[in-house]
């Protein structure tokens, strides 16, 4: 009776997971459960929670945690040949697939082979991750074909869930493959079930295809509200991962509409957050797309060297798929460079991507069918209005150009150990800065860096409790003036400035791509680290973070309470960072570098 109440807890949280629920999921009530299977003794059943517990650490986006439960669930099932050890070596894969494409193949290639014989087929979602790898790592058409089975078989078994994750997964394989109206169709069938089943994460995700088709299809304005409506949504659950994903959508979006300067914006944002939460393919991804961008703005050298970039990255990870996105992107930046014949070389090597059976439908009906469908699930439920797509004040604007190998960056800001900027090369001295306001209100929007900050909260967070948005709006324009001109030092009062705009009640500070911020590149490390099994490799990014750690945050500030949670939240970041570099020396056999990391992170405890 026990073993079947567990059983039947485990089943319900495994549901809540497959759609998409898994905030209704806490870390206790699966602990609980993995406590009572070991307490009980069934190894089979603590495989299936510690499973559930992998499961819900992935969806959250944190890899190794979820990597090192699986490996234990396998231990324990492992050459049993039941569904248990098929189950984990699919979610092995799927942890792999972020990090090492063919590991995930030869993995889910074992889940499969394991699954066939076990069954007369392979289960539905074998098919489906194993479709997934087989067209990311260059075998599009069979990858294609095991999804669609995968959808097929979901649909006998009246399984709409998996079906729903199916779909979604076809997306991501046309879409890549230029094959948009099909995505289209495709898309706006997953986006009517994730409505009718209450799949927030699917809702999200398709309507991130949908925009992306609609892009692809030269229907710009649809595209842009359906992709801003997806950043919302992401945005409220919270989700870094599915925000860079929109921005990205976003970005191509504005490109395709010829908005160059937001296009870059825009994808430059993705390419933070995907750092930011250690996702290497997808700033190779947004570099694709910053390739492009510069390409279409005459800048040429500075588009190949981001090919280069996200080439280095997608050939390392094993993604064919990606890989020939770029040599795609490549061969055009050999075609604008009068390059003909190596243009013709590149496109020749690469393999043509027959998809005919996917569908061949006339494009008109399939919009208008996804607009209908995304519109029928909006009316009650109305964001607010962000507008159409601006107007471009020219056919394309100046880009600030990547510098050359011997040339400085345009800035440089440091809030670690105290607050110092360095414009070209040259610190700026503190009495440029006129007024304390001024710095603060830099400050602040640093730790936004690239994100819109209303005046209300840097109102309510750097002047007084009793303050009111109208009483003190004149000293803020005031600083944001003085930012303005330290920044620009030539800009005339009324010129729009590159580096800091105003729209809808909110500020954003953008330094540009080329720019170095301490506080973001050592987020970028930290989370790196924790995403990369290579041991060596994780020694470096954490080598470089900790060096990046100068002192606490603004401690000039110390005793003003918006820089508190800030402050306490980079030094637990370091301590982490430090006992993590001590464990991977320990593993490097290099005990005296582990015990000086060990000792600088009880340095810092003890100083706090």
């Amino acid at each position: 009776m026990i073993h079947e109440d567990v059983r039947s807890k485990i089943s319900a949280i495994e549901a809540l997971l497959r759609a998409g629920s898994y905030t209704d999921v806490t870390l206790n009530d699966i602990r609980e459960l993995v406590l009572q299977c070991r307490m009980i003794g069934d190894q089979r059943l603590l495989a299936d929670s510690l499973l559930a517990l992998a499961g819900l650490f992935f969806l959250r986006s944190k890899l190794d945690e979820s990597a090192e439960y699986i490996r234990e669930a396998l231990t324990l099932v492992d050459g049993t040949g039941t569904d248990t050890e098929v189950n984990a070596l699919v979610l092995l894969g799927r942890t792999l697939l972020r990090t090492d494409l063919p590991l995930a193949k030869e993995t889910l290639m074992k889940a499969y082979e394991l699954s066939s014989s076990i069954n007369t087929a392979a289960a539905p979602h074998v098919l489906l991750r194993y479709g997934e790898v087989l067209g990311m790592t260059g075998s599009l058409p069979e990858g294609v074909a095991l999804i669609k089975q995968a959808i097929d078989a979901y649909e006998r078994r009246e399984d709409a869930h998996g079906r729903l994750v199916a779909l979604l997964r076809l997306c991501v394989l046309l879409q890549g493959a230029d094959k948009s109206v099909a995505c289209l169709e495709y898309a706006t069938e997953a986006l009517h079930l994730a409505q009718q089943h209450a799949n927030p994460t699917a809702r999200l995700n398709a309507l991130k295809f949908l925009a992306g088709s609609l892009t692809a299809l030269g229907r710009f304005d649809e595209a842009f509200d359906i992709g801003r409506r997806a950043l919302e949504l992401a945005t409220m659950r919270n989700d870094p991962i599915a925000e860079a994903d929109c921005l990205g959508t976003l970005g191509m979006s504005f490109f395709q509409a010829g908005d160059l300067t937001s296009a870059l914006s825009v994808t430059q944002q993705a390419f933070h957050k995907y750092s930011h939460a250690g996702a290497i393919l997808g700033e190779a991804l947004c570099q694709m797309y910053a390739a492009r961008i510069y390409a279409a703005a005459g800048d040429l050298q500075q588009a190949e060297q981001l090919i280069d970039h996200a080439l280095e990255t997608t050939q390392s990870a094993g993604n064919v798929y990606l890989t020939h996105q770029a040599l795609k992107i490549r061969a055009r930046i050999y075609q604008d460079l009068n390059r003909s014949n190596d243009a013709a070389a590149l496109l020749s090597s690469l393999p043509t991507l027959e998809l005919d059976d996917v569908a061949n439908a006339e494009a008109a009906p399939v919009i208008e069918h996804a607009l209908d469908t995304y519109r029928s699930f909006t009316v009650s439920a109305p964001l607010p209005s962000f507008g159409s797509l601006p107007e471009h004040v020219s056919l394309f604007p100046v880009l600030r150009p990547r510098p050359s190998q011997h040339s400085v960056r345009p800035f440089g800001v440091v809030l670690l150990g105290g607050f110092r900027l360095v414009r070209s090369g040259v610190e700026v001295p503190l009495d440029e800065w006129k007024r304390r306001k001024a710095r603060d209100v830099f400050k602040f929007l640093v730790l936004r860096h690239r994100q819109s900050v209303s005046v209300d909260t840097i109102v309510e967070h750097l002047w007084s409790a009793d303050a009111t948005v109208d009483s003190c709006l004149p000293t803020l324009q005031n600083a944001i003036s003085i930012i303005r001109s330290i920044l620009e030092p030539t800009l005339k009062p009324r010129q729009p400035s590159r580096f800091i705009s105003h729209q809808d009640g909110a500020y954003v500070l953008d330094l540009g791509l080329d720019s170095l911020v301490d506080v973001e590149q050592f987020r970028a490390l930290v989370a790196a680290s924790r995403s990369c099994e290579r041991p060596q490799e994780r020694r470096r990014l954490l080598e470089q973070a900790t060096a990046l750690y100068a002192g606490p945050l603004l401690p000039e500030d110390a005793f003003e309470e918006w820089t508190s949670f800030p402050r306490s939240d980079f030094h637990a970041l370091c301590v982490e960072a430090y006992d993590a570099l001590a464990s991977v020396c320990f593993d490097l056999d290099d005990r005296p570098a582990a015990t000086a990391a060990m000792r600088a992170a009880a340095a810092l405890d003890d100083g706090e």
